[in-house]
């Protein structure tokens, strides 16, 4: 059984091999949750994370087809994945739980303890193992918010009878912000930076567009944080438009945008340079790792690498 300071373990060659069996053999492209459990621990992992790293590793598929090409049994699979996995540096994000700690809670007839199962209740729900949205769930993606998100660059497509997000085909449009941040990694040239470039893609381009991807969807969640804390300032001020700091006139590009992301938010009020006091005097340090540089920004490009305009985030 697997721990979380050993993951190298037989369960988890079992479940890679079950998993390349659904992709590869069944086709089966819809997983969404991976499970290891020996009844009591249980550890859930998202079947995306799988995509990217043992999907797309290049070993981990040559060994797949040795293994089905020459007959080969489990214990062999075993045996080499183990080796494979020794020289994969990478984390695996999971949800764990062991279920034996809820028992007395479970067993007994008191009911002001039995607050305690809602996170394992949400854990075990439908709409957590399968993604399958709840009604009214308010985390839900809003259909007109899914069509706006586009807009940066992105279409919907069939693929495998599977609706896919990809970059435009045609229509491209410079401006926007995957095509932008597309352009900044070709001028830059620094996907030779990205130590598991592999697990991008095949290709030069798909491997671009995956990093450009992941790049703008940081940029995207942070904006859209920021657009929440602007709603609580203005609320909390009751409407005074002075608490507006994120329009075209307070940050005309990405450049005052990447000083807003990293100068301002990230760094504590009484530690901010004096013109960055005076501009922002009333925006909040969120001590938030949100608006740190993230490991992929530093490897490749920063926000301010951008050469378009930026009007359109604010809206």
């Amino acid at each position: 059984m697997v721990a979380a300071t050993s993951l190298n373990k037989k369960a988890m060659h079992e479940l890679i091999l079950y998993y390349l069996d659904e992709r590869i053999r069944a086709g089966n492209n819809q997983l969404k949750k991976l499970v290891i459990t020996n009844i009591y621990e249980w550890y859930i992992i998202d079947a995306n994370y799988f995509d990217k790293h043992i999907y797309r590793n290049t070993a981990v598929k040559r060994l797949y087809d040795t293994y089905i090409n020459d007959h080969k049994d489990n214990p062999f699979f075993y045996e080499e994945i183990r080796k494979i996995l020794v020289n994969i540096e990478i984390d695996i994000p999971c949800v764990y739980f062991d279920i034996r700690e809820y028992t007395k809670i479970i067993s007994n007839y008191r009911k002001d303890d039995d607050k305690q199962l809602s996170a394992l209740l949400r854990v075990l729900s439908p709409e957590y193992l399968l993604k399958v949205a709840a009604p009214n769930d308010g985390n839900s993606l809003n259909e007109k918010f899914y069509k706006e998100l586009l807009q940066i660059g992105l279409e919907e497509a069939k693929e495998n009878n599977k609706a896919i997000i990809r970059r435009k085909k045609e229509d491209r449009h410079a401006a926007s912000l995957i095509e932008a941040t597309i352009d900044a990694l070709k001028t830059e040239d620094v996907l030779h930076h990205v130590p598991d470039i592999s697990s991008y893609g095949v290709d030069l381009e798909e491997r671009t567009f995956a990093i450009a991807l992941e790049l703008c969807i940081t940029w995207i969640n942070r904006i859209l944080f920021l657009k929440l804390v602007k709603g609580q300032l203005e609320t909390y001020h009751q409407g005074d438009e002075s608490f507006e700091f994120l329009n075209s006139q307070t940050i005309p590009n990405f450049k005052e945008l990447y000083k807003l992301f990293h100068k301002v938010l990230a760094i504590p009020v009484d530690e901010r340079t004096e013109n960055v006091k005076t501009k922002y005097a009333f925006v909040p340090y969120l001590n938030s790792s949100l608006f740190d540089i993230s490991e992929l920004e530093d490897q490749t490009v920063k926000i301010q690498a951008l050469d378009c305009p930026c009007l359109s985030l604010y809206q």
